[in-house]
């Protein structure tokens, strides 16, 4: 019998690429079960392509009590054998009990056809973890499967397919990307002396180019670099892939260029570096305690040491098109 699975993982973005790894070794440990991931609409798109699910679904986890009625019913119509909690919120809890609590009931009046119900969350009585990653670990410790990917997700497959994206992007052949926003709600994590590094790039000669989330747009003007909005998760990765180095907040796309094997360096101040699990062995975390005291003359100190002498050297412009763009970034 063909075994379904439902995975809960909201986001954020960040949050969400983090357990792009624990996803693949659930895949590993369910080879022939059907996965399903309930995810927030905003990564619709993002996950189109996600190799380590056969289905999405959809749910705002803001969404109100008739919203999570309609997912319930939708949970009950498809009578998943396993659910594993990955979000570890109050909504995602609600979803977890009161599908195991049905399950208990339909496996009492038909006892000879019901699977034991299998239900993968992080216990009410169980400590806080060092971070969300961490966490994510313990969890499927606990319950026999194996993480080897947990901390090594791979992305590729992000920038494998462009079928979806006509786009085209003219960029530099060599350039530096910069991701001066963060969440609307967190206006602290962001440095506020984007606008002056990008000025001091365009003097040098250095090409840059700036990614702009929806909650930036109003920045645009500030820069002097060309500037990029609006763009596809699929685009975004591609533009993140091809970069020569990456320097951003502790944002969403952070993680991403960090999961893409990109050089690169996110700039924390209220949050924890080590709480994001962002570092690699290229991308690094630097944690300051104020962002507004931190220079942009000792962020040009940090990062000269690891920008390659083609980035100083050449604005020549190139034109990447869906029919023309390696599926791989460049090798590093």
């Amino acid at each position: 019998m063909l075994e379904h699975i439902l995975i809960i993982k909201h986001g954020a973005l960040g949050d969400l690429i983090q357990s792009m790894g624990i996803l693949r070794d659930i895949r590993a440990h369910y080879p022939q079960a059907q996965l399903t991931l309930l995810t927030s609409p905003a990564y619709a798109d993002l996950l189109q392509g996600c190799p380590y699910v056969d289905r999405v679904w959809l749910d705002d986890r803001h969404g109100g009590w008739r919203q999570i009625q309609r997912r319930w019913q939708l949970l009950r119509d498809h009578d998943f054998h396993t659910l594993i909690d990955l979000q570890n919120s109050d909504r995602s809890r609600w979803y977890g009990r009161a599908w195991y609590l049905d399950q208990w009931c339909r496996r009492l009046t038909r006892w000879q056809h019901r699977v034991k119900p299998r239900w993968v969350a992080r216990a009410w009585y169980q400590p806080a973890p060092d971070s969300g990653l961490r966490g994510l670990e313990v969890l499927m410790h606990q319950h026999g499967i194996a993480c080897p990917h947990a901390r090594d997700p791979d992305l590729r497959w992000l920038i494998q397919d462009f079928t979806r994206d006509q786009a085209q992007f003219e960029l530099p052949k060599h350039y530096i990307v910069l991701i001066p926003g963060a969440s609307r709600q967190h206006p602290n994590k962001r440095w506020p002396y984007y606008a002056q590094l990008s000025q001091y790039f365009y003097d040098q000669g250095i090409a840059h180019v700036v990614v702009l989330g929806p909650d930036e747009l109003s920045l645009a003007s500030r820069f002097s670099g060309q500037v990029l909005s609006g763009l596809s998760w699929q685009a975004l990765a591609l533009v993140l892939a091809y970069a020569e180095y990456v320097i951003a907040n502790d944002t969403g796309p952070a993680h991403m260029a960090a999961h893409l094997g990109v050089k690169g360096l996110a700039l924390f101040g209220p949050t924890s570096a080590n709480r994001s699990e962002m570092r690699t062995p290229l991308f690094s975390t630097w944690q300051v305690t104020d962002l507004n005291t931190l220079t942009v003359n000792t962020v040009l100190t940090k990062i000269a040491p690891y920008l390659p002498l083609t980035t100083l050297l050449t604005r020549q412009a190139i034109v990447l098109t869906e029919g023309e763009c390696n599926p791989h970034p460049r090798p590093r």
